[in-house]
């Protein structure tokens, strides 16, 4: 599970660092990639996904806090968020890890989305996640959370869990 221990200001310092050093090439080239996109769209309404979910490890609820800050403070509005989450997500097989370590991660994730834009929030997003069906009650407790997957013939949907309706998808 993430967990962020303050034992000093250095050490916090020190930690920001790292992300930064790790996380701040992406950042630029997705506002790089958004000002691309943002210019020929002339003030027309366009929708962005961030997704850093092929790293080798879990999103650390400070990479989460850093890379929405950051985003926000460059001006890249995104409407989803797809985060590397604790635990193993392959296609075609249910989930593979600790299911309550898992929760207990997600729903810091999820205030973290709910709080770290003045824009309002984003989704967080969980690509290849149509298969987990150990995580549909994991997932249905959050007020909002979108779920990407590909289906077999390579059409992208995006399906929202909230408390109120168990599964709505939106192919895209």
């Amino acid at each position: 599970m993430n967990r962020v221990l303050v034992t000093s200001a250095g050490a916090v310092l020190a930690d920001l660092v790292a992300i930064a050093v790790l996380s701040g090439g992406a950042i630029a080239h997705v506002v790089h990639l958004y000002r691309h996109l943002e210019a020929p769209m002339a003030g027309r309404p366009f929708e962005v996904e961030v997704s850093v979910d092929e790293t080798e490890s879990p999103t650390t609820n400070a990479q989460h806090v850093y890379m929405a800050h950051e985003l926000r403070r460059l001006g890249v509005r995104c409407v989803s968020l797809a985060l590397r989450y604790i635990g193993a997500f392959e296609k075609g097989v249910d989930y593979l890890g600790d299911v309550s370590s898992f929760e207990a991660d997600l729903s810091i994730h999820a205030a973290i989305a709910r709080t770290a834009t003045l824009e309002g929030t984003y989704k967080l997003s969980l690509h290849s996640g149509s298969d987990k069906v150990t995580l549909t009650r994991s997932l249905s407790i959050l007020p909002s959370f979108a779920r990407r997957s590909s289906t077999p013939d390579g059409r992208v949907v995006d399906h929202l869990i909230s408390r109120l309706e168990s599964f709505s998808s939106v192919v895209g």
